[in-house]
């Protein structure tokens, strides 16, 4: 039972405390080599696809970050069930910062797992649609209605005074896309794997 509950809970627990662990090691994260610089190429700072999204810039972006994360974990028994929150949160983290760093034109650096939040809801919504089509609609909506809000009017004043840095709406952008595109490319791998030829 306890190795049971020790496996279930292993990876969910991974990303906060790497992230928590950064922040206490790095607390200047958003100058560190770790984080995503504009005023050099991604292809000479790769490494930033992985990191920058686990680095945050102080205690409230940290906290905002890994409560939405944690909703996430708890929202979600299926798609994102284990080890795939993991490799899922990951993936997207690095869609959303290479998104950014190819349409960013403003900002000097990018840090913080909102981007790959954003990628991680529409997965969710997508893959989970028909276990609970009214819930992932509204989810759904919800995301496009905001970011959209940001794409028009910038981020929120308050979490930008909250996290002391403007927020990054094209890693939002690029997450909800980076999740929409994985989510149907799974959606089509699993329907042709069970996809059964007839017998001759």
């Amino acid at each position: 039972m306890v190795i049971h509950r020790l496996v279930h809970w292993l990876p969910i627990l991974l990303i906060p405390l790497v992230s928590t662990t950064l922040l206490m090691c790095w607390p200047q994260s958003i100058d560190s080599a770790l984080a995503y610089q504009s005023d050099r190429p991604l292809v000479s700072q790769l490494w930033v696809l992985l990191s920058a999204p686990l680095l945050h810039t102080n205690l409230y972006h940290l906290i905002m970050n890994l409560a939405a994360y944690v909703f996430l974990c708890a929202f979600n028994e299926g798609s994102l069930k284990g080890w795939r929150i993991v490799a899922v949160t990951l993936l997207m983290g690095a869609v959303s910062t290479a998104y950014f760093a190819c349409l960013n034109d403003s900002l000097t650096s990018l840090v913080g797992l909102s981007g790959a939040l954003h990628g991680c809801m529409v997965y969710l919504a997508i893959r989970e649609f028909r276990s609970a089509p009214l819930i992932m609609s509204t989810l759904l909506v919800g995301i496009c209605i905001k970011i959209g809000w940001e794409l028009f009017n910038g981020g929120s004043a308050v979490s930008a005074h909250l996290i002391d840095a403007t927020v990054a709406v094209q890693a939002h952008v690029g997450g909800a896309l980076g999740g929409l595109i994985t989510a149907l490319c799974v959606g089509y791998v699993k329907r042709s794997d069970n996809h059964v030829l007839p017998e001759q």
